[in-house]
């Protein structure tokens, strides 16, 4: 998946060992602290770990080969805090937020390239893979001038959009983002222009990917899918299917969908038990 990544290049080099390279990477979101107010938190968080809730593995250690995703597990010992930095330090003046992830990043690539002695003697390489968060976050800290900010407000608009998407050209005229067909115009259009003006710290110092800069930073999943187009479409598709189910009215409908649920997923496959035991007892009694 990341087959020119320049830490290939450097371990053919001899600068560095593949056994002891770590893939990970750097995460960054705004939560809130006192008042309500925001605070900025950067940590690294490895790419590899126990798995997931449905499968987890227990110790890394007496894990089996094949490598899982990092889901479960404390906080404590899957992400890494780096830095912290208050809204209000940054709220009328950019360039203490700037200051703080150019000093992160720096610190990971000397990390990187140099390695980390480990008290077992080893050198350890923690080569990042990309930077991860959600938009807002990815939007400010790679300079994006193509992002979520760009949609259009109003069915219709005299002005054109300059893109919706730091991968492609959607949103562009005649680049209808919204089109959801296997074969959408704007896919012809991945990384034939940068979603920046100046380019960012991260993909500056840090070992990437030269032709696909955009790729190191991810699209966060639970905003995109679990909190966006999925939670609509999931929306979307029970406003449909209740007017199948009996019922006066939709709130009849919608219990009974919510019944047949519950027993879809008693079934014993593994799967529907671990959505099962994710809903609330007083829900699953309804």
């Amino acid at each position: 998946m990341h087959g020119s990544h320049q830490v290939f290049q450097l371990a053919a080099e001899s600068h560095l060992q593949l056994k002891n390279a770590w893939p990970v990477y750097l995460h960054g979101d705004e939560g809130t602290t006192y008042k309500k107010d925001g605070c900025l938190v950067l940590n690294i968080q490895s790419a590899i770990g126990c798995g997931t809730r449905s499968n987890k593995l227990g110790p890394l250690q007496d894990s089996p080969a094949v490598p899982h995703v990092n889901f479960v597990g404390h906080a404590f010992d899957t992400r890494f805090m780096l830095g912290a930095l208050l809204r209000e330090d940054y709220r009328e003046n950019s360039q203490p937020y700037k200051t703080l992830l150019e000093l992160v990043v720096r610190s990971l690539d000397e990390a990187s390239r140099k390695g980390i002695r480990l008290r077992s003697g080893a050198l350890f390489h923690p080569i990042p893979l990309g930077s991860k968060g959600d938009w807002p976050y990815l939007a400010t800290s790679a300079n994006m001038t193509r992002s979520y900010r760009n949609v259009p407000k109003a069915a219709s608009s005299t002005t054109a959009c300059t893109g919706i998407c730091h991968l492609c050209l959607a949103g562009r005229p005649n680049l209808d983002y919204e089109n959801m067909s296997d074969d959408p115009p704007y896919a012809q259009t991945f990384e034939v222009e940068p979603a920046w003006e100046e380019e960012a710290v991260f993909t500056r110092l840090l070992m990437h990917e030269p032709a696909r800069k955009g790729f190191f930073h991810k699209i966060d999943l639970f905003h995109t899918i679990t909190l966006g187009v999925g939670k609509s479409y999931a929306a979307s598709s029970l406003t449909l299917l209740q007017e199948l189910c009996r019922g006066r009215s939709i709130e009849e409908r919608m219990r009974e969908i919510s019944a047949q649920f519950i027993e879809y997923c008693e079934d014993s496959c593994s799967t529907r038990q671990c959505i099962l035991s994710s809903i609330p007892a007083q829900h699953q009694a309804q």
